[in-house]
C-alpha cells in the first residue's frame, strides 16, 4: 500500500545504497508511560483529541504516543506542531489555567533525576561534543539503564 496505509513486506532482496547519511529510528510502539495517563494497548497511543489527552484534561501529548508509529519525522513535527497549537489555544480561551505558579516542576526534576534522564543527557551531550554534534544518542535500553544507574 502507499500513504498512512504502508506496510513493509520482507522480500528477501537486498539493495546497498551509497549515501553519506544514514538515520537509525529506534522503536516502534509506545508503551503506557504512569498508571494515571489513558492508554490503548491494542493502538499503542493515549487516546487524545489534537494532542489533548482524553479524560485528563491539561495533559497533551505528541509523537508516537499521539499518532502510533507513522509517518516520518516532518510528519511527527507536524502533529507536534498541532499539539502545540491546542496547548495554545487552551491557554487562550481559558481552559488550561496558567494564571497560578505550580509547584509540579521540582516534583519533575526531581523525577527526572530519579529515573536518570538528566545523566542520560549529559552522556549524549559529552559523547556528541567529542564527534562536533549537539548530542550522541545512547541507542539500547540497556545503555540507557546503565548510564541511569550510575
Amino acid at each position: 500500500g502507499s500513504g498512512e496505509g504502508a506496510r513493509a513486506v520482507i522480500t528477501g532482496e537486498v539493495e546497498d545504497v551509497t549515501c553519506g547519511l544514514v538515520i537509525s529510528s529506534i522503536g516502534y510502539k509506545s508503551i503506557p508511560i504512569d498508571p494515571s495517563v489513558p492508554f490503548d494497548s491494542r493502538k499503542a497511543i493515549v487516546p487524545n483529541n489534537m494532542g489533548r489527552v482524553e479524560q485528563a484534561p491539561g495533559l497533551y501529548c505528541s509523537g508516537w504516543l499521539k499518532t502510533g508509529p507513522t509517518g516520518v519525522i516532518a510528519t511527527t513535527m507536524n502533529n507536534s506542531f498541532d499539539t502545540a497549537r491546542s496547548m495554545v489555544e487552551d491557554m487562550d480561551s481559558g481552559r488550561l489555567d496558567v494564571s497560578a505558579a505550580r509547584t509540579g516542576s521540582q516534583s519533575i526534576w526531581a523525577l527526572l533525576e530519579k529515573r536518570g534522564t538528566l545523566q542520560s543527557l549529559c552522556v549524549e551531550m559529552r559523547r556528541g561534543e567529542a564527534t562536533g554534534k549537539p548530542r550522541e544518542k545512547l541507542l539500547t535500553v540497556e545503555e540507557m539503564l546503565q548510564v541511569a544507574r550510575k
